[in-house]
C-alpha cells in the first residue's frame, strides 16, 4: 500500500518529517509527501530522487484543504492519509515538533534513528573552502524577515568579526574592504545556488552557531555538532527546552 503524509507545510516542518518518511518506507511501498511547490526542489534534493518517495506540491493552503476536505477523510485515491498536526483532529501543537510524531503514534525516537542525508557535493566543496579556518556560523533569517541585529548580537558575545571568519547563511555581513569579504561571500546561498543541506558540513565543523528558529535551525538540531550554541526564537508558545532537551542541548537559548 502507498501513504499520503499530510503534516504541517513550513521547509523546517518538512525536515522535521524526514525520519517519518524513512520509518514509513519500511512499512509501506510509496511515501507521497504533501508539501508546497515553492519547497519541492529543496525535498526533492534532500530525497536525492528517491524513487519510493514521491511528491504532492500545491501552491497554496487553499488547494490543499480542497483536496483533502476533512479532517476525517481517511483515503485518497485509494492512498492511506497520515496526518498531524493542523490537518488532524485534536493535535496537541503546543508540543511541537513532537506533536507530529504523536499523532501518527509513532516514536519520537524515531526522530534520531531515522534522520538521513547524504553530504552533497556542494557541502564538500564548502567545506573545502574554510578548512583551515575557525569560523562562526549563523543565519538571523525566518520566513518572516530578519530576526536579530547580527553586529549586536556579536557585541553581546564578544566577538569581533573582524578577528574570526563570520559566516552568514543569507547575507555577507562584512564590507567589500574587509579581509574576510570574499571568502564570507561564497556562503551565501541565494547568489551561490546553496540548497538547504548543503551546509551540512559547514554546520558540523562550526566552532560556534547562532541562529534563528528557522528551517536552518531544524536541520542542524539532527546534526553531529559542537554543543554551546544559540537560538533565538520568535515566540514563547513553543515549549523550546523540552526539544533542546531531547537533542541533547545542542543549543540554548539566548
Amino acid at each position: 500500500m502507498d501513504v499520503i503524509l499530510l503534516s504541517h507545510l513550513g521547509l523546517g516542518d518538512n525536515i522535521l518529517n524526514i525520519p517519518i518518511v524513512y520509518y514509513l518506507l519500511e512499512t509501506y511501498n510509496n511515501v507521497y509527501f504533501v508539501c508546497f511547490k515553492h519547497n519541492l526542489n529543496n525535498l526533492k534534493y534532500i530525497f536525492n530522487f528517491d524513487d519510493k518517495v514521491k511528491f504532492l506540491s500545491f501552491n497554496s493552503s487553499e488547494e490543499i484543504k480542497n483536496t483533502f476536505k476533512n479532517k476525517s477523510q481517511k483515503y485518497l485515491n485509494g492512498k492511506l492519509i497520515l496526518r498531524s498536526g493542523l490537518h488532524n483532529i485534536n493535535s496537541n501543537i503546543a508540543s511541537f515538533p513532537f506533536f507530529m510524531y504523536d499523532d501518527l503514534n509513532i516514536d519520537r525516537n524515531i526522530m534520531k534513528t531515522h534522520f538521513k542525508v547524504r553530504n552533497t557535493n556542494k557541502s564538500l566543496e564548502l567545506l573545502e573552502l574554510i578548512k583551515n579556518n575557525k569560523y562562526i556560523f549563523l543565519s538571523n533569517e525566518t520566513s518572516r524577515g530578519e530576526l536579530f541585529n547580527i553586529d549586536k548580537l556579536l557585541t553581546q558575545y564578544n566577538i569581533d568579526k573582524k578577528e574570526i571568519l563570520i559566516i552568514c547563511s543569507n547575507a555577507n555581513i562584512y564590507n567589500s574592504n574587509d579581509k574576510f569579504y570574499n571568502i564570507a561571500n561564497k556562503f551565501v546561498y541565494k547568489s551561490n545556488d546553496i540548497e538547504l543541506i548543503d551546509y551540512k558540513l559547514v554546520l558540523e565543523n562550526a566552532n560556534f552557531i547562532i541562529l534563528s528558529d528557522s528551517s536552518l535551525f531544524t536541520f542542524a538540531s539532527f546534526l553531529n555538532l559542537n554543543k554551546g550554541n544559540k537560538l533565538v526564537t520568535r515566540t514563547d508558545s513553543v515549549e523550546w527546552n523540552n526539544f533542546l532537551s531531547f537533542i541533547e542541548n545542542k543549543f540554548t537559548l539566548d
